[in-house]
Formats: C-alpha cells, sequence, structure tokens
C-alpha cells in the first residue's frame, strides 16, 4: 500500500496503464490518467522518483 490505495483500485490502475507500474504509481499518486502519468515519466527520462519528486511526493516503499 505504498501509495495509500486499496488493492482493487491499484488493480484497476494497472490494467488502464497496461501493466506499467511506474506509470500506475504516478497515476494512483498524483490522481492523473495514464497518458498525463506517461507524459511526466517521460518528462524525467523514466524516473519514478523524479516524477513523484517534482511534486513533494515520496513512495513509502
Amino acid at each position: 500500500h505504498c501509495t495509500g490505495i486499496d488493492y482493487d483500485k491499484a488493480m484497476d490502475l494497472l490494467i488502464k496503464a497496461g501493466g506499467r507500474v511506474k506509470a500506475t504509481l504516478v497515476m494512483a499518486s498524483l490522481n492523473v490518467s495514464y497518458e498525463e502519468a506517461e507524459k511526466r515519466l517521460k518528462m524525467h527520462d523514466g524516473s519514478l522518483r523524479e516524477t513523484l519528486d517534482e511534486e513533494g511526493i515520496t513512495l513509502n516503499l
């Protein structure tokens, strides 16, 4: 539960993201669409940490 969402919501997002875990974590953490999540990841060369750091979010892994 590193994003604070329940299992069913996480699975729904994972399906929407086509199994792309980084995009799923961005979607859950920032409450954005898959397209927006991919756009933000691309801006940070695929770095999940940098993408979330920009918004002041740290995952509890």
